[in-house]
């Protein structure tokens, strides 16, 4: 009965969003200055000459919403821990502290891809791990990368950069300092501000899960250190 009186309110919403719509239509034709050709019937009226025309496309409104939910779906999975059956990548060591400059995600999120995707177990306690990933900073960048020809922007390039070592429990470096840079482009229109901001956020949010996995690539990557 509640899903019938949904289905009834969504009922009613888009007639009266078909009515809104028919009245904008009419509202803007009124609105269209007279010219030679003007012609009227019952159904249509149709300017011909010097007019404004207003078009609304489907597509270009649907793009920014499609995307926004592209990624979201693609970062839920990631948070959720998804990832193919038997995909297991096999780090030089067994156990692992993580550690990162207060208030950044990057911790949890690098701590959370090691359960889930690799051998080594994640522990709390420095001095139980043969081996702590210390992620030195993590910056959040972003730079105009096209204008149009009046002058506004059409593109930003953003970018996420990090730079993490590897040491072992006594403090010795098994890995020097590396830094990892990730870009993604933003196309950018003033007509959907609303809509980039969200975009925006979900782009350094994603490359914040590039940057993590690539953490784990070049780990794994190492060879056997004498204290693990």
């Amino acid at each position: 009965m509640r899903c019938l009186e949904i289905f009834g309110l969504i009922n009613k919403d888009t007639q009266m969003l078909d009515l809104y719509s028919s009245h904008f239509k009419i509202r803007q034709l009124d609105l269209l200055p007279l010219g030679e050709g003007r012609m009227k019937d019952d159904k249509n009226r149709i300017l011909k000459g010097d007019a404004y025309k207003l078009e609304i496309s489907v597509i270009d409104i649907m793009k920014p919403i499609l995307a926004f939910l592209a990624i979201t779906l693609m970062l839920t999975l990631t948070a959720c821990g998804f990832h193919l059956r038997g995909q297991i990548t096999a780090l030089p060591f067994d156990s692992i502290h993580v550690t990162a400059p207060p208030g950044h995600s990057i911790r949890i999120d690098v701590e959370r891809a090691i359960r889930v995707s690799t051998n080594a177990k994640v522990v709390k306690k420095p001095e139980k791990a043969q081996a702590i990933l210390q992620i030195l900073s993590a910056v959040n960048e972003k730079k105009i990368l096209s204008l149009s020809i009046g002058g506004r922007v059409r593109e930003f390039q953003l970018g996420y950069r990090i730079s993490a070592r590897l040491i072992d429990s006594q403090g010795a470096e098994i890995a020097p300092v590396e830094e990892i840079n990730v870009t993604r482009v933003l196309p950018f229109l003033d007509e959907q501000v609303l809509a980039k901001a969200a975009e925006e956020e979900m782009l350094y949010k994603d490359m914040q899960s590039d940057a993590v996995q690539q953490i784990i690539r070049r780990i794994a990557a190492i060879k056997p250190h004498p204290s693990f």
